[in-house]
Protein backbone atom coordinates (compact mmCIF):
# COMPACT_ATOMS: atom_id res chain seq x y z
CA UNK A 1 0.00 0.00 0.00
CA UNK A 2 1.29 3.46 -0.92
CA UNK A 3 2.17 5.91 1.91
CA UNK A 4 -0.54 8.36 0.85
CA UNK A 5 -3.18 5.63 1.19
CA UNK A 6 -1.90 4.73 4.66
CA UNK A 7 -2.02 8.36 5.76
CA UNK A 8 -5.50 8.73 4.26
CA UNK A 9 -6.83 5.81 6.31
CA UNK A 10 -5.15 7.20 9.44
CA UNK A 11 -6.80 10.53 8.74
CA UNK A 12 -10.22 8.96 8.31
CA UNK A 13 -10.12 6.63 11.33
CA UNK A 14 -8.08 8.73 13.76
CA UNK A 15 -8.02 12.44 12.89
CA UNK A 16 -11.60 12.64 11.60
CA UNK A 17 -13.22 11.16 14.76
CA UNK A 18 -10.92 13.21 17.01
CA UNK A 19 -11.93 16.38 15.17
CA UNK A 20 -15.63 15.61 15.70
CA UNK A 21 -15.01 14.78 19.37
CA UNK A 22 -13.05 17.99 19.91
CA UNK A 23 -15.78 20.08 18.26
CA UNK A 24 -18.36 18.50 20.58
CA UNK A 25 -16.10 19.15 23.56
CA UNK A 26 -15.62 22.80 22.63
CA UNK A 27 -19.37 23.22 22.20
CA UNK A 28 -19.81 21.82 25.71
CA UNK A 29 -17.07 24.10 27.08
CA UNK A 30 -18.51 27.15 25.29
CA UNK A 31 -20.42 28.02 28.43
CA UNK A 32 -17.15 28.93 30.12
CA UNK A 33 -15.27 31.88 28.53
CA UNK A 34 -12.99 32.51 26.81
CA UNK A 35 -14.32 30.59 23.82
CA UNK A 36 -11.63 29.73 21.23
CA UNK A 37 -13.68 31.12 18.32
CA UNK A 38 -10.93 31.01 15.70
CA UNK A 39 -9.91 27.50 16.67
CA UNK A 40 -13.52 26.31 16.61
CA UNK A 41 -13.94 27.62 13.07
CA UNK A 42 -10.64 25.99 12.11
CA UNK A 43 -11.97 22.62 13.25
CA UNK A 44 -15.23 23.17 11.37
CA UNK A 45 -13.31 23.94 8.17
CA UNK A 46 -11.27 20.76 8.74
CA UNK A 47 -14.49 18.80 9.15
CA UNK A 48 -15.73 20.11 5.78
CA UNK A 49 -12.29 19.25 4.37
CA UNK A 50 -12.67 15.63 5.50
CA UNK A 51 -16.20 15.27 4.14
CA UNK A 52 -15.36 16.75 0.74
CA UNK A 53 -12.19 14.65 0.51
CA UNK A 54 -14.23 11.50 1.18
CA UNK A 55 -16.57 12.42 -1.69
CA UNK A 56 -13.59 13.06 -3.99
CA UNK A 57 -12.04 9.69 -3.17
CA UNK A 58 -15.36 7.87 -3.50
CA UNK A 59 -16.25 9.50 -6.83
CA UNK A 60 -12.74 9.61 -8.28
CA UNK A 61 -14.18 11.70 -11.15
CA UNK A 62 -13.58 15.39 -10.51
CA UNK A 63 -14.90 16.27 -13.97
CA UNK A 64 -18.46 15.28 -13.02
CA UNK A 65 -20.84 17.73 -11.42
CA UNK A 66 -20.68 16.16 -7.96
CA UNK A 67 -16.91 15.89 -8.24
CA UNK A 68 -16.64 19.58 -9.14
CA UNK A 69 -18.81 20.56 -6.17
CA UNK A 70 -16.71 18.36 -3.87
CA UNK A 71 -13.51 19.88 -5.26
CA UNK A 72 -14.92 23.35 -4.67
CA UNK A 73 -15.80 22.47 -1.07
CA UNK A 74 -12.37 20.91 -0.61
CA UNK A 75 -10.54 24.02 -1.84
CA UNK A 76 -12.87 26.30 0.13
CA UNK A 77 -12.27 24.39 3.36
CA UNK A 78 -8.52 24.40 2.74
CA UNK A 79 -8.54 28.15 2.11
CA UNK A 80 -10.70 28.82 5.17
CA UNK A 81 -8.46 26.67 7.40
CA UNK A 82 -5.48 28.74 6.27
CA UNK A 83 -7.48 31.88 6.98
CA UNK A 84 -8.32 30.80 10.52
CA UNK A 85 -4.71 29.77 11.14
CA UNK A 86 -3.75 33.31 10.19
CA UNK A 87 -6.40 34.64 12.58
CA UNK A 88 -4.92 32.56 15.40
CA UNK A 89 -1.41 33.75 14.56
CA UNK A 90 -2.45 37.42 14.44
CA UNK A 91 -4.44 37.07 17.67
CA UNK A 92 -1.48 35.47 19.49
CA UNK A 93 0.89 38.11 18.10
CA UNK A 94 -1.43 40.94 19.16
CA UNK A 95 -1.30 39.75 22.78
CA UNK A 96 2.38 40.76 22.84
CA UNK A 97 2.57 43.50 20.22
CA UNK A 98 -0.74 45.29 20.85
CA UNK A 99 -2.18 44.36 24.27
CA UNK A 100 -4.62 47.29 23.99
CA UNK A 101 -6.11 45.84 20.78
CA UNK A 102 -9.03 43.99 22.38
CA UNK A 103 -11.37 43.92 19.38
CA UNK A 104 -9.60 40.97 17.72
CA UNK A 105 -9.78 38.95 20.95
CA UNK A 106 -13.32 39.81 22.04
CA UNK A 107 -16.27 37.65 21.05
CA UNK A 108 -17.91 40.21 18.77
CA UNK A 109 -14.73 41.05 16.90
CA UNK A 110 -13.77 37.37 16.59
CA UNK A 111 -17.17 36.44 15.14
CA UNK A 112 -17.06 39.30 12.62
CA UNK A 113 -13.58 38.32 11.47
CA UNK A 114 -14.59 34.65 11.16
CA UNK A 115 -17.66 35.66 9.14
CA UNK A 116 -15.42 37.70 6.84
CA UNK A 117 -13.08 34.75 6.31
CA UNK A 118 -15.98 32.41 5.49
CA UNK A 119 -17.57 34.98 3.15
CA UNK A 120 -14.38 35.55 1.16
CA UNK A 121 -13.60 31.83 0.89
CA UNK A 122 -17.15 30.80 -0.05
CA UNK A 123 -17.48 33.50 -2.72
CA UNK A 124 -13.98 33.62 -4.25
CA UNK A 125 -12.64 30.04 -4.10
CA UNK A 126 -15.57 28.22 -5.81
CA UNK A 127 -15.45 30.76 -8.65
CA UNK A 128 -11.73 30.14 -9.16
CA UNK A 129 -12.30 26.37 -9.09
CA UNK A 130 -15.15 26.63 -11.59
CA UNK A 131 -13.04 28.62 -14.05
CA UNK A 132 -9.95 26.46 -13.45
CA UNK A 133 -7.77 29.29 -12.12
CA UNK A 134 -5.32 27.02 -10.30
CA UNK A 135 -2.48 29.56 -10.43
CA UNK A 136 -4.55 32.17 -8.58
CA UNK A 137 -5.57 29.56 -5.98
CA UNK A 138 -1.91 28.69 -5.40
CA UNK A 139 -0.99 32.38 -5.09
CA UNK A 140 -3.77 32.85 -2.50
CA UNK A 141 -2.41 29.83 -0.64
CA UNK A 142 1.02 31.48 -0.49
CA UNK A 143 -0.30 34.66 1.16
CA UNK A 144 -0.30 33.28 4.75
CA UNK A 145 3.49 32.72 4.65
CA UNK A 146 4.43 36.38 5.44
CA UNK A 147 1.80 36.50 8.21
CA UNK A 148 3.24 33.45 9.99
CA UNK A 149 6.85 34.61 9.55
CA UNK A 150 6.15 38.16 10.77
CA UNK A 151 4.13 36.83 13.73
CA UNK A 152 6.94 34.52 14.89
CA UNK A 153 9.83 36.92 14.32
CA UNK A 154 7.92 39.92 15.67
CA UNK A 155 6.85 38.07 18.81
CA UNK A 156 10.37 36.76 19.52
CA UNK A 157 11.83 40.23 18.98
CA UNK A 158 9.34 41.82 21.38
CA UNK A 159 9.73 39.14 24.03
CA UNK A 160 13.52 39.32 24.05
CA UNK A 161 13.75 43.09 24.05
CA UNK A 162 13.75 45.37 27.07
CA UNK A 163 10.40 46.08 28.81
CA UNK A 164 7.71 47.34 28.58
CA UNK A 165 6.72 45.20 25.58
CA UNK A 166 7.16 41.88 27.34
CA UNK A 167 6.42 42.72 30.97
CA UNK A 168 2.62 42.70 30.65
CA UNK A 169 2.58 39.06 29.51
CA UNK A 170 3.07 36.28 32.11
CA UNK A 171 5.92 33.84 31.53
CA UNK A 172 3.55 30.91 31.00
CA UNK A 173 1.57 32.87 28.42
CA UNK A 174 4.78 33.81 26.60
CA UNK A 175 5.78 30.17 26.24
CA UNK A 176 2.37 29.16 24.94
CA UNK A 177 2.25 32.06 22.46
CA UNK A 178 5.68 31.24 21.04
CA UNK A 179 4.88 27.50 20.88
CA UNK A 180 1.59 28.17 19.08
CA UNK A 181 3.16 30.49 16.52
CA UNK A 182 6.11 28.18 15.87
CA UNK A 183 3.75 25.21 15.45
CA UNK A 184 1.61 27.17 12.97
CA UNK A 185 4.69 28.23 11.00
CA UNK A 186 6.19 24.73 10.90
CA UNK A 187 2.87 23.12 10.00
CA UNK A 188 2.38 25.53 7.11
CA UNK A 189 6.00 25.49 5.90
CA UNK A 190 6.57 21.73 6.05
CA UNK A 191 3.14 20.32 5.19
CA UNK A 192 1.23 22.86 3.08
CA UNK A 193 3.71 25.19 1.38
CA UNK A 194 5.63 22.45 -0.57
CA UNK A 195 2.39 21.16 -2.13
CA UNK A 196 1.32 24.68 -3.13
CA UNK A 197 4.71 25.44 -4.67
CA UNK A 198 4.81 22.21 -6.68
CA UNK A 199 1.23 22.70 -7.85
CA UNK A 200 2.11 26.26 -8.83
CA UNK A 201 5.18 25.10 -10.79
CA UNK A 202 3.17 22.37 -12.51
CA UNK A 203 0.64 24.90 -13.74
CA UNK A 204 3.29 27.51 -14.58
CA UNK A 205 5.56 25.31 -16.71
CA UNK A 206 2.75 23.01 -17.87
CA UNK A 207 4.63 19.89 -16.78
CA UNK A 208 3.23 16.77 -15.14
CA UNK A 209 4.74 16.41 -11.65
CA UNK A 210 2.21 13.84 -10.48
CA UNK A 211 4.60 11.62 -8.50
CA UNK A 212 6.15 14.54 -6.61
CA UNK A 213 2.82 16.18 -5.84
CA UNK A 214 1.33 12.84 -4.72
CA UNK A 215 4.18 12.47 -2.23
CA UNK A 216 3.65 16.01 -0.96
CA UNK A 217 -0.09 15.39 -0.57
CA UNK A 218 0.88 12.89 2.14
CA UNK A 219 2.22 15.81 4.18
CA UNK A 220 -0.90 17.82 3.39
CA UNK A 221 -3.05 15.05 4.87
CA UNK A 222 -0.91 15.03 8.02
CA UNK A 223 -1.44 18.76 8.53
CA UNK A 224 -4.84 18.07 10.14
CA UNK A 225 -3.04 16.44 13.07
CA UNK A 226 -1.14 19.68 13.66
CA UNK A 227 -4.46 21.49 14.14
CA UNK A 228 -5.47 18.93 16.76
CA UNK A 229 -2.15 19.26 18.59
CA UNK A 230 -2.60 23.03 18.53
CA UNK A 231 -5.31 22.67 21.16
CA UNK A 232 -2.71 21.45 23.67
CA UNK A 233 -1.18 24.93 23.80
CA UNK A 234 -4.60 26.50 24.35
CA UNK A 235 -5.03 24.54 27.57
CA UNK A 236 -3.15 26.51 30.19
CA UNK A 237 -2.35 23.69 32.60
CA UNK A 238 -1.48 21.00 30.06
CA UNK A 239 0.32 23.40 27.72
CA UNK A 240 2.40 24.93 30.51
CA UNK A 241 3.37 21.53 31.90
CA UNK A 242 4.39 20.28 28.47
CA UNK A 243 6.45 23.37 27.67
CA UNK A 244 8.12 23.42 31.08
CA UNK A 245 9.02 19.78 30.64
CA UNK A 246 10.46 20.44 27.18
CA UNK A 247 12.48 23.38 28.50
CA UNK A 248 13.82 21.28 31.40
CA UNK A 249 14.83 18.47 29.04
CA UNK A 250 16.60 20.95 26.78
CA UNK A 251 18.48 22.53 29.70
CA UNK A 252 19.47 19.14 31.11
CA UNK A 253 20.75 18.06 27.69
CA UNK A 254 22.74 21.30 27.34
CA UNK A 255 24.26 20.96 30.81
CA UNK A 256 25.20 17.35 30.12
CA UNK A 257 26.89 18.34 26.86
CA UNK A 258 28.81 21.11 28.64
CA UNK A 259 29.88 18.69 31.34
CA UNK A 260 31.23 16.21 28.83
CA UNK A 261 33.09 18.97 27.07
CA UNK A 262 34.99 20.07 30.21
CA UNK A 263 38.26 18.22 30.80
CA UNK A 264 41.01 18.75 33.40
Amino acid sequence: MEPINVVWWIDMFVCFPLTIALICWLCYEARRPPVPVYYMNLLISNLIWFCSFIVLVAKDHTSSTSGTHALGCFCTSLASSLGFRMCIAVERFSVVACPQLHCIRQMKGSLLLCAAVWAVCIVVVPLLVTFGEVLILCILGLLPAPVFIISVTGTLKLLFQTPPAATSVPAEEKRRIVATLVLLLLGYTLMILPTLIMQFLEELVNTNLFETITTLYTLLLLSRFVDLFLYVFMLKELGNKLLVRLCCCTMEHTVADDGRGVTV
